[in-house]
């Protein structure tokens, strides 16, 4: 008989075997990690922000978009607000899971 285990996400910094119940620790490397990703999205959806009246004037210089623009600046503004919730989320969840690592103990 095979038994097969595979990891779930219980919380922010722990990861539960399906089966057994066991939390495993995230390693201090991991978090460093997601706290880095979650910083360059943030700042990769606040550069979008700045970038999008610098570029629409070029984009709007293309005929064929010239039609669509606002749905053309409707798409950037969502990637970055996407970008930037994406890189706070990352960035809240980090940090809640190492209060609740304080608070526990």
């Amino acid at each position: 008989m095979i038994c097969m285990l595979y990891f779930k996400s219980d919380r922010a910094n722990h990861l539960t075997l399906s089966h057994k119940e066991r939390y495993i620790p995230m390693s201090d490397n991991k978090k460093l990690l997601k706290r880095v990703w979650g910083g360059a999205l943030l700042l990769a959806g606040i550069g979008v922000f700045f970038r999008i009246p610098q570029v629409m004037p070029q984009i709007e210089e293309i005929r064929q978009f010239s039609a669509i623009m606002p749905f053309i600046r409707f798409c950037f503004y969502l990637i970055g607000i996407l970008l930037i919730g994406g890189g706070c989320r990352k960035l809240y969840e980090t940090c809640q899971g190492e209060q609740d690592r304080n608070i526990d103990g």
